[in-house]
């Protein structure tokens, strides 16, 4: 029962952080493709 809570949190917490990660790495090889 504690394991499940804390795979949770740790989901809700590296989750977004994971998906701002690859976003973020998305527009820096955009930008340098523009150069």
């Amino acid at each position: 029962m504690q394991l499940d809570n804390l795979i949770v949190m740790s989901n809700n917490f590296f989750g977004p952080a994971i998906h701002e990660f690859f976003a973020g790495f998305a527009k820096l090889s955009a930008v340098l493709h523009l150069i």
